[in-house]
């Protein structure tokens, strides 16, 4: 009985409850802006982008020293292949923006991700990676990620 209530309740919910949930982990980007699925990626303004991020909540932590942070930008292999080619990778970044020092390729959806590297007793912590995650219910699909990269296009030149 419990399991047909179950899923009675998750049909209605599929029908008439559409919706959207979205969150963000970790360090939260600005430039280019977080925009999660199915919205179009921004596209940059230069093959060399200067991105930016909110502070991570960890300089407001007490016992938190030398707090850097390290960036990654990527873009899959192609084809159905679920590898990725890291485009530019920077470590101990001071401060929450980065501005690449080599170009990346034009006309090309690139992702990325942030991270916090920092000390606490004497110890080096690296943070999670950041990402968002959602999930979404319409009366044709539904569908979920989580933890996923923030993305953004490079223009044509």
């Amino acid at each position: 009985m419990k399991q047909k209530m179950r899923i009675l309740i998750t049909i209605y919910a599929m029908l008439f409850l559409p919706g959207c949930v979205s969150w963000h982990s970790g360090v939260r980007p600005i430039e280019p802006p977080g925009r999660k699925p199915p919205a179009t990626a921004p596209i940059v303004d230069s093959l060399k982008p200067t991105l930016t991020w909110e502070p991570s909540d960890l300089e407001k932590s007490t016992g938190v020293e030398g707090l850097l942070y390290q960036l990654v930008i990527f873009k899959p292999e192609g084809g159905f292949s679920l590898k990725t080619i890291i485009a530019y990778e920077k470590k101990d970044i001071s401060g929450t923006s980065h501005a690449l020092e080599t170009a990346l390729e034009p006309n090309t959806r690139y992702y990325w991700r942030i991270r916090p590297i920092y000390k606490k007793d004497g110890q080096e912590i690296t943070g999670d990676w950041n990402g968002f995650s959602y999930i979404y219910l319409t009366p044709f699909m539904s569908g979920w990620a989580f933890g996923s990269p923030y993305f953004f296009n490079t223009p044509e030149k």
